[in-house]
């Protein structure tokens, strides 16, 4: 996700958002995102795997 915000500055509102769902769709299928998702629900800090 970093990679959306540096060079921010120079891109258009449409090419942000172009780029924000691109990189969400990377880590929709991702242990993280489970854990993360799994985690908010049951409101709990996530224990993420760092390692991937």
């Amino acid at each position: 996700m970093l990679e959306v915000i540096v060079g921010s500055e120079d891109r258009t509102l449409e090419e942000l958002l172009q780029a924000e769902r691109a990189a969400v769709q990377k880590t929709l299928n991702t242990p993280d995102h489970q854990e993360g998702m799994t985690a908010f629900l049951e409101k709990r800090k996530p224990a993420f795997n760092r390692a991937q």
